[in-house]
């Protein structure tokens, strides 16, 4: 009984703030016409935390059900109304549905559908033009019909629903902040097989670590390489730099991440396609690799997910060649620390419990280089 009152509760909390919206429309038809642009704000909650609570059951189409149900009784819509809410709610529950009731980005993409509700109404009077506007000239009066006539324009809704998909997107990211944080964070530790993990290697690493690997090769000099190695190469930008250094050097790239492999390959393919750049799907605890098989082994921003890191570092120690170098990239400790708080997985390392971790694996000289902002430690063997 006391879910029972919490689905009704928030449903019609949800109903109130599209109703709300509606009234707005008093003051101009745009703001009745287009009141979906205004729901995408104050439905938000209510309906995220009403899938949050309660995300095996078709809460899009019992949310869609009870307010076309309580229009209908007010004697809005007719029955061109009832099947375009019905196929809004029934498309916000198949998205749901194809991604799994409890995929972060399928309740995304589930409120993005469920805003058009609104929508409905405005498509209906679209459609059916001459009869919607009979109606309002009666209820309203004739100079609102006429203002109505201006604002029913075909491009102006279609930019319309793109800004309230859009704005939906912004407000579920808003309610489902923790989620979305967590989110991010379980990409950066493995990029997911879908459109955000390919978002996050191209955009979120790529680009974002630029700043770290221009700082790396600032301080460490490439030469004579033969054979370098990338653990955890999240989307190729540093096999990229290591190619173009240095043209007659192979490069490999690893990474426990399918999607980050996938990305890798493509951002290098020609090289790929050369032989110059294998890259591979593999485990930093379990390197795939003959001992002394590299000059230079690096690790940008992937160290904090280690697992036992100091056999991980034994490991690397083993494939390196003599005189080659281990070089480990990261943020200093006060950055990477505001991520490592909210994440369980995460591990941060001071430049210090890096170098001992060098000197125990067997690195002879260990240097460190810090800019306050990034940090760089270089194990020689």
């Amino acid at each position: 009984m006391k879910h029972f009152f919490t689905i009704i509760g928030l449903i019609l909390l949800y109903y109130i703030a599209a109703l709300a919206c509606n009234i707005l429309g008093f003051l101009h038809p745009f703001l009745w016409v287009y009141s979906a642009l205004t729901c995408a704000i104050v439905t938000a909650w209510p309906y995220c935390k009403l899938v949050k609570l309660y995300p095996r059951f078709g809460m899009a189409l019992l949310t869609t059900a009870v307010v076309t149900l309580i229009y209908l009784a007010m004697g809005e819509g007719d029955m061109l109304y009832i099947w375009l809410s019905l196929a809004i709610g029934i498309a916000a529950e198949v998205a749901r549905l194809a991604g799994g009731y409890r995929s972060f980005t399928s309740r995304i993409l589930g409120y993005c559908i469920i805003t058009l509700l609104p929508f409905s109404n405005t498509l209906r009077m679209w459609i059916d033009h001459d009869h919607a506007m009979v109606q309002t000239t009666e209820e309203m009066g004739a100079e609102y019909a006429a203002q109505m006539e201006h604002v029913l324009s075909p491009w102006l809704l279609a930019l319309i629903i793109v800004c309230t998909l859009i704005l939906a997107a912004i407000m579920a990211l808003i309610c489902y902040r923790r989620e979305w944080y967590q989110y991010m964070l379980d990409n950066c530790s493995k990029p997911h097989n879908n459109w955000f993990g390919t978002f996050m290697l191209r955009f979120g690493m790529n680009q974002g670590h630029k700043i770290l690997t221009k700082f790396a090769f600032e301080n460490v000099q490439l030469d004579k390489e033969r054979d370098i190695l990338d653990i955890g190469c999240g989307g190729g930008h540093n096999l990229s730099v290591y190619l173009k250094r240095l043209p007659q050097a192979k490069v490999y790239g690893l990474d426990y991440s399918e999607k980050s492999v996938e990305v890798s390959r493509q951002v290098n393919i020609r090289e790929v396609n050369q032989g110059r750049c294998i890259v591979m799907q593999g485990n930093v605890a379990e390197l795939p690799f003959e001992a002394e098989s590299f000059d230079l082994v690096s690790a940008f921003e992937t160290i904090y997910f280690w697992p036992t890191i100091q056999d991980c570092f034994n490991g690397i120690y083993n494939i390196v060649r003599p005189g080659g170098r281990f070089m480990v990239t990261g943020d200093v400790p006060e950055l990477a620390s505001k991520w490592a708080n909210s994440y369980e997985g995460m591990h941060v390392y001071t430049a210090q419990q890096v170098s001992d971790m060098m000197k125990v694996a067997g690195f002879s000289k260990v240097e460190v280089f810090d800019n306050k902002v990034a940090m760089v430690i270089v194990g020689t063997k």
